[in-house]
């Protein structure tokens, strides 16, 4: 373009020289240079225009708010001055204020309010426990809590150690023609006895039991002779046997204080899937 450009320059410069006559050497200094001149005069008009048509472009494309207006873009230049003051951007009243914490982050900051109580924590153990049992009819699981809620002992009703549980039996009824020593109840030592006698602790004085049975006569003189102060008990469904009349009586001779569980959900789950590999 600027090729063009000199080309009429020398071209309109020729005409003048014709025209007014002027000398060979005026001519042959002026012309060049002026040519020269009007090329770069005609880039810079160019290159104006173009400046103004790309701003007048941004203008139609900016976008108007809700309020009314359009919204500045902002143009970063490579290089940036000290005196150049940065603009805040305009949000809109529909855009969310990032700066300010969502809902969403402060319930994460709070407490948990469907964790368990105590009370099925502590019965949740001593079920847990009844897992470990091999009885194949009555599985019996007992968990001691000390007064500072600290479990202090744990059983589960079975065989005394090292009595295989392949050897003795585990029927509830002899054969026919059998005695009580074909079934498991002068064998197998209750859960309530186990968890004292599986103590960590120097003593249970204080403590509380939780046990998935009302505790039958036998057991009930050893929960007693080790000072434990309350038993909490889910079932109860001997409760018109001697064994547990006889427990019941002894108990409040003892001032050992009783009470159901009550339990604040039906089912707890424990899932290993979310942390295996």
């Amino acid at each position: 373009m600027v090729s063009i450009l000199l080309l009429l320059s020398l071209v309109s410069f020729a005409g003048e020289v014709v025209g007014s006559g002027s000398s060979a050497s005026d001519s042959t200094v002026r012309g060049p240079v002026r040519g020269i001149l009007n090329a770069h005069e005609y880039q810079d008009k160019m290159s104006s225009s173009e400046n103004t048509s790309k701003v007048d472009t941004l203008t139609k494309k900016r976008p108007k708010l809700d309020g009314g207006g359009t919204c500045t873009p902002i143009v970063k230049s490579p290089v940036a001055s000290e005196n150049m003051v940065s603009t805040p951007p305009v949000v809109s009243q529909n855009d969310e204020d990032v700066s300010k914490p969502s809902n969403k982050c402060i319930s994460q900051s709070t407490k948990r309010d469907d964790y368990i109580s105590w009370d099925d924590y502590f019965m949740s153990v001593a079920f847990l426990s009844a897992m470990r049992s091999k009885d194949p009819s009555t599985q019996v699981g007992a968990c001691i809590v000390n007064p500072d809620k600290r479990i202090v002992g744990i059983g589960y009703n079975g065989f005394p150690r090292g009595c295989s549980d392949d050897v003795l039996p585990w029927a509830r009824v002899p054969k026919e023609g059998g005695s009580e020593l074909d079934t498991k109840y002068p064998y197998v030592t209750h859960a309530e006895v186990n968890a004292i006698l599986n103590k960590c602790s120097a003593d249970v004085v204080g403590s509380t039991m939780y046990v998935a049975l009302f505790p039958c006569n036998e057991c009930a003189k050893v929960i007693i002779q080790a000072g434990i102060a309350e038993v909490v008990y889910m079932s109860d469904k001997y409760h018109d046997t001697d064994s547990c009349r006889a427990s019941r009586k002894m108990f409040e001779l003892s001032g050992v204080k009783t009470r159901q569980h009550k339990p604040q959900q039906r089912q707890i789950t424990i899932d290993f899937g979310p942390h295996l590999n």
